[in-house]
């Protein structure tokens, strides 16, 4: 029995050691050629962006990617992580950008190497390792220096959620040197990235100017403890790298209303918006248009014709788009027309028209009572449906004092009047219901029925209010 034992042991290990755990290919085959592939250059400096391009690869078209940055000083030490996307078609070659930064080889000094380990994110693939790159963490001729970073945009309204804003950087002797864009949430505590970009200094060496868009992924980094004076804002910023030795330049803080993708700048919060405000300066929107109150999807139609252009990475001449006008009541296209959206700003009505508004108060009381037996009768209801179960708790607790008395008489006398008075008081509640319902219809019974109101639409105008037409609504004259 044990020698039975020890051979189904001895042919488990065999399974495991010598047949693979999957029998099928990787589909991914990365540089089949046996390549590893290429930097742009084979040194850099801080801040300047290098390419590196990976081909030759066969079965990895669209194929997601993780790229471990590693560098090498004495134990290898992990920089980043990057994703990225191989291309369609031909294989699918991987090709991207990088920069370093001073931060990236805190601690250590003189020239750094550093290489990439480049595998599938489904496992999926082999790995490849990239050949060697050498970063220099000091300046090897000509001098870079950062002078400012700000924000700035071409159109000439609010910037919103989606708007193309420019990072511009301003430096000297930083002729087509990289810079390493880094934009931050502005939040209580540590401020969490939102994006990394890169760009370049242009012939002269004084401008580099990246354009990012605050799109609406933003929405799920809501910076409700950020120190902005309106709660209801992003608040970001963005830190430059270039040049020599790491340093940087950050800028101001950009704020952009939350939820304005659409222009509404007072549509972030649980408060139906009245008026609503839009990015190009218009307030409008009160009134009778749409619905009364208006609701934020009202406000995000009112403004979506008043974006102020903050959509658009273009200067907008003044008094440019589309004119609109009245023309028979109605909001028509026109070269010489005083609106600039397609409703008229809701004024295109008869003069003569009347114009009715209907104004209510919603009973805020549950079960709609509508006078003093109504919510006495919504009071003793609810006291029943209190009274029932507490009830039943005290006659349970009753039979158990009468059952457990034993030799203690005093206890059986308490559970037997604490039984009496539940039964009296359950009495007593449904008879005062009886009592309630009876002295309202004795009440009742001596109303009369009102006689008809004689109606004072007559002939579509109402009798008690000269030149107003109740054609639509006769009771509009009641």
């Amino acid at each position: 029995m044990k020698f039975l034992r020890f051979l189904l042991i001895i042919g488990a290990l065999a399974v495991f050691l010598f047949f693979p755990k999957n029998n099928v290919s990787a589909a991914c085959v990365l540089s089949s050629g046996g390549g590893t592939g290429t930097w742009g250059k084979d040194t850099i400096t801080l801040g300047e962006n290098v390419p590196y391009t990976l081909g030759g690869n066969t079965g990895c078209d669209s194929q997601v990617f993780t790229v471990e940055v590693y560098g090498k000083s004495g134990v290898d030490f992990r920089i980043r992580t990057l994703t990225v996307t191989a291309t369609t078609g031909g294989g699918g070659n991987i090709s991207f950008q990088t920069s370093f930064s001073a931060s990236d080889f805190s601690g250590r000094s003189g020239d750094q190497t550093v290489y990439l380990k480049i595998k599938a994110q489904d496992g999926s693939s082999n790995q490849i390792t990239s050949p060697n790159l050498t970063v220099k963490l000091t300046a090897t001729g000509g001098s870079c220096t950062l002078t400012s970073a700000q924000w700035s945009t071409l159109f000439s309204g609010v910037a919103i959620m989606g708007s193309p804003l420019h990072m511009k950087v301003s430096g000297t002797g930083c002729s087509n040197n990289g810079v390493n864009y880094v934009i931050y949430d502005d939040v209580t505590g540590v401020d969490p990235i939102l994006a990394q970009v890169q760009g370049t200094f242009n012939s002269a060496g004084t401008v580099a100017d990246v354009v990012w868009r605050a799109d609406g992924s933003l929405s799920t980094r809501w910076n409700v403890g950020s120190p902005s004076v309106n709660a209801n804002t992003f608040q970001f910023y963005f830190v430059a790298y270039a040049g020599a030795g790491g340093q940087n330049v950050e800028s101001s803080r950009q704020e952009i209303v939350y939820g304005s993708q659409n222009g509404c700048l007072n549509c972030y919060s649980s408060i139906n918006p009245k008026p609503c405000h839009c990015a190009d300066g218009y307030i409008g929107g009160g009134g009778n248009i749409i619905s009364d109150p208006l609701t934020h999807s009202d406000c995000q139609v009112v403004c979506k014709d008043h974006t102020g252009g903050a959509l658009i990475d273009a200067v907008t001449p003044p008094g440019s788009g589309t004119k609109y006008k009245c023309v028979n009541n109605a909001c028509t296209a026109d070269t010489s027309g005083t609106y600039t959206n397609s409703y008229c700003d809701y004024q295109c009505t008869a003069a003569t028209e009347a114009q009715s508004f209907t104004f209510s108060i919603d009973n805020p009381l549950a079960g709609g009572p509508n006078d003093l037996f109504d919510v006495i009768d919504i009071v003793t209801q609810w006291i029943i449906y209190i009274s029932v179960p507490l009830a039943v708790l005290w006659i349970m607790y009753a039979g158990f004092l009468m059952l457990t008395a034993g030799p203690v008489p005093a206890n059986f006398q308490k559970g037997r009047d604490i039984l009496k008075y539940t039964v009296m008081g359950l009495a007593i509640i449904f008879i005062g219901k009886g009592f309630i319902s009876l002295i309202i219809s004795v009440i009742e019974l001596g109303g009369t029925n009102p006689p008809p109101t004689q109606s004072l639409c007559v002939n579509g105008f109402c009798t008690n209010k000269p030149g107003v037409s109740c054609t639509a609504d006769p009771t509009i004259c009641n």
